[in-house]
């Protein structure tokens, strides 16, 4: 199973809460960390909003965004949110240094102050 994320929860969606219905006949609850019209990303999943089926718990507050997922749905859900992650941690280790070949323009002054101390 997926490691859950850190991302912390944005204050908007603390009263959101998204219900996976498994085939096992088990479900899951989870906290919502974000969505938008397209996509709801939860701690383990990016689940697609077209799927979703919206109710208000009347006692608590919260909405619950229910979603009735087979096996290799959930898996592509799961897959999608670890991409996403390895993807954002690629581009935090990605330095572009632009490595420029040897500049002998750029050294330049350097020999020059070196060839005075030398023949000083």
């Amino acid at each position: 199973m997926l490691a859950k994320t850190k991302r912390k929860v944005q204050p908007q969606f603390e009263g959101h809460r998204a219900l996976i219905i498994k085939e096992e006949g088990t479900c899951v609850v989870e906290q919502v960390i974000s969505f938008d019209s397209e996509i709801l990303e939860t701690s383990t999943a990016m689940l697609p909003r077209e799927n979703e089926l919206r109710l208000l718990d009347d006692n608590h507050g919260y909405v619950y965004h229910i979603y009735n997922l087979e096996k290799p749905a959930r898996i592509e859900a799961e897959n999608l949110k670890m991409l996403r992650r390895s993807s954002a941690l690629k581009g935090i280790f990605d330095f572009d240094t632009g490595k420029k070949p040897f500049d002998i323009i750029g050294f330049m002054p350097w020999v020059i102050i070196v060839l005075l101390a030398i023949f000083k």
